[in-house]
């Protein structure tokens, strides 16, 4: 029950923080901000859902993972038309612009923080983990690359044929 209240508090939060902090206001910011304020301003939305994750007793990684998505929607919703189609040309003067440059603002950032999360994923995995499952991870892996085979050749045959 628990974990059922701290996932429904955590989508609210993430709701209204979209709502609020991601809205028409965001976007005067973000057209009128210096590069270094705009990446601090972006910066805080990802550490103040990774503090509010921790508080509710649920991973910081799904913290960032929520400000993330919250980035990327709002970039598709305000940097381009609904839905991600392109929008028309006071759109993309209005949010576009202002996103082009957040996003070659928080790219080396978020480069960086990559590099650090598949480092702390490659040291969770035990050099005798990888052993004891030998079997398993060969077979899945050759599963999945015969799997594929198939379906790209099944694909590439039915498309042929049309």
């Amino acid at each position: 029950m628990r974990i059922l209240l701290s996932g429904c508090t955590i989508s609210l939060v993430a709701w209204a923080g979209f709502q609020v902090v991601m809205g028409k206001a965001w976007q005067g910011f973000l057209n009128t901000a210096a590069d270094n304020i705009k990446l601090l301003a972006l910066l805080g939305v990802c550490f103040s859902m990774l503090k509010i994750t921790e508080h509710l007793e649920a991973s910081a990684e799904l913290g960032c993972f929520i400000a993330g998505l919250m980035l990327k929607i709002a970039q598709g919703h305000y940097g381009k038309g609904s839905h991600g189609s392109p929008g028309t040309a006071s759109q993309l003067h209005e949010g576009g612009h202002a996103w082009a440059s957040v996003i070659h603002v928080i790219e080396p950032v978020k480069d960086f923080f990559l590099a650090i999360f598949f480092a702390s994923v490659g040291m969770h995995l035990y050099p005798t983990f990888l052993w004891d499952n030998i079997m398993l991870l060969v077979t899945l892996t050759g599963t999945t690359v015969l799997l594929k085979y198939t379906v790209t050749l099944a694909v590439r045959g039915s498309v042929q044929n049309v």
